[in-house]
């Protein structure tokens, strides 16, 4: 029986995986926005730093004006330093596309996730609603049952209700006359009808509702388990991209300044 049936389910409401997911995607988020913030913090650094080279290049530039024997090397020191300085666009938008934006990509999908928990606890409730109409329904219909017994029989374990048939030969009723006023069929037949039908509606709206929820629980697990599949190595890739990033670019500081040191060196 269907009422059997959802007494069970509703001992098991609210899926535990769809609980874990709502609690990883907003740690996840935590940590992805954490280090954005850092990469900001990061960036305002290394533009200061290559601000810096420019501020030596315009000096080198400067000293090598006023000197004869070292004016060479000064100027060529000069350009180098404005050289350095001037990659830092270069760096910002490698470090944008590498690191940045596939983060941000990711900080979106923490959203699309705790989307997909929200749109399962909608489903959950819709449930929950349909299976109380459902339980309503159904005590509608042992009611009027009830109702249409013979004076003094009562339905096995049913407890008295005090209502007088609307059956033949029933005693004087204001709601039957109601009910006639209205077109209603006030009838025990009538209402029996009018019972059963609402109830199959109602067990018709929960099978549907059952199904919805049961569709979109399928389909967003095996979502999930794309999305565990492919994190690692998007993970992998994000930071290793970023670590070559950073080693290219301090490797170019360390040469530009190699090539000032020999510069310097050759000096007479």
């Amino acid at each position: 029986m269907l009422l059997k049936t959802l007494s069970l389910l509703s001992k098991q409401k609210g899926d535990q995986r769809f609980h874990d997911v709502r609690e990883y995607a907003e740690e996840l988020e935590a940590v992805f926005k954490s280090l954005l913030e850092i990469r900001e913090k990061v960036n305002e650094s290394v533009k200061a730093v290559y601000k810096i080279h420019t501020n030596y290049g315009r000096v080198f530039s400067e000293w090598s004006e006023i000197e004869d024997t070292i004016g060479t090397a000064l100027q060529v020191t000069g350009g180098s330093m404005d050289s350095y300085a001037d990659s830092v666009e270069m760096y910002l938008d490698e470090e944008e596309s590498r690191y940045y934006m596939p983060l941000k990509e990711y900080l979106a999908y923490c959203e699309s996730l705790r989307g997909m928990v929200k749109r399962h606890d909608i489903l959950e409730k819709r449930l929950e609603r349909a299976e109380s109409a459902l339980s309503t329904k159904s005590e509608t219909k042992a009611t009027v049952q009830r109702e249409g017994l013979p004076s003094g029989v009562e339905q096995a374990g049913a407890p008295p209700t005090g209502t007088t048939p609307t059956g033949g030969g029933g005693r004087f009723s204001l709601r039957a006359i109601s009910n006639r006023l209205r077109g209603v069929d006030g009838s025990y037949e009538g209402r029996l009808a009018v019972a059963s039908r609402e109830l199959l509606e109602a067990e018709e709206t929960v099978r549907i509702t059952q199904k919805e929820l049961q569709l979109f629980t399928t389909e967003a697990l095996e979502e999930l388990k794309r999305f565990h599949e492919q994190k690692t190595a998007d993970f992998k890739s994000i930071l290793i991209n970023f670590i070559q990033l950073q080693m290219h670019v301090h490797r170019k500081g360390k040469d530009t300044w190699e090539r000032v040191k020999q510069g310097f060196s050759t000096m007479q």
